[in-house]
């Protein structure tokens, strides 16, 4: 359509020097590449003449459209050059690609090689691999170890193009799980951010430890029913635990933090010494009067 010509007719020469399209207050996370390809974008539509209003408004439409641009603010000429304002879409985390080949697979490991992912930002848009949005591969699993990202795993839905948003409830609750739990000294323990339904068809989400462990964590951050903790209790939950047993699965556990206290499951088939951990094994939980840090 007229949109995807006006944003492509930037393969042409640039008419401004792209040196001379400050983005202005850009943040710091957006990389050289990006912000190269974004003021090229925009110096391309731009013309000689101070009075042409008309190519300011085709440099906006083509930024606009481009997927790492929220909204386009202002762009304006300057006795230096231009003026670009604009709003940007920060990544916050990788999801993995619904399996299909690779099915057989699901429940082996939550990431393993053949895996593929997409960027995402907050509000579940799809972020391109290049700064253009043009080639835009997936990216593999060998590029996790370069990217500082939470993984979201276990959507169901294909992703859409980058610049839309992924409509798929587990990639939703997984954002509001990776904004809640991002900041936290204990990040760095998770593996992936998964999700398993239940009986009911709940998304109930889980906690993949990169010990092999899991904590599952319940309903999805605002979706908590009566008998079942909020998402700040839970979170705190997890802080008492890692600060009692230096790791939140307990050293390759299954952990449950959704119900009134903290439950540890023994691994398959094994015993253990720890008399903590032996009243856990018989069921009983770590109650939320001694063990959690309050709401």
């Amino acid at each position: 359509g007229e949109d995807r010509l006006i944003a492509f007719a930037g393969m042409r020469g640039e008419m401004v020097e792209r040196e001379d399209v400050p983005l202005v207050d850009a943040p710091d996370w957006l990389s050289p590449s990006i912000r190269s390809d974004l003021t090229h974008l925009v110096a391309t539509h731009i013309t000689p003449d101070p009075l042409d209003g008309e190519c300011l408004q085709k440099a906006a439409k083509a930024l606009a459209l481009n997927p790492w641009i929220a909204t386009v603010d202002r762009i304006r000429r300057t006795d230096e050059g231009l003026e670009v304002w604009a709003t940007y879409r920060q990544p916050v985390a990788l999801v993995r690609l619904p399996r299909q080949a690779v099915d057989r697979i699901e429940s082996e490991a939550p990431i393993v090689w053949e895996d593929r992912f997409r960027l995402i930002d907050r509000e579940g848009h799809v972020l391109p691999s290049d700064s253009l949005g043009v080639i835009d591969p997936p990216y593999e699993a060998k590029h996790l170890k370069n990217i500082d990202l939470p993984v979201i795993v276990n959507a169901t839905e294909a992703p859409p193009a980058s610049g839309e948003r992924w409509r798929d409830d587990v990639v939703d609750a997984g954002i509001k799980l990776v904004t809640l739990l991002g900041a936290e000294s204990f990040q760095d323990q998770i593996q992936a951010y998964g999700a398993e339904v239940d009986q009911r068809g709940r998304i109930r989400l889980v906690l993949h430890t990169r010990k092999k462990g899991k904590v599952r964590w319940g309903l999805p951050p605002g979706e908590e029913n009566a008998i079942e903790h909020d998402a700040e209790v839970k979170r705190k939950k997890l802080i008492a635990l890692n600060q009692i047993k230096g790791s939140i699965d307990a050293g390759g556990r299954v952990v449950d933090v959704f119900g009134p206290g903290i439950i540890i499951h023994p691994p398959s088939g094994s015993r253990t010494a720890d008399g903590w951990l032996d009243r856990l094994h018989r069921g009983e939980s770590i109650r939320q009067s001694r063990y959690d840090a309050g709401r």
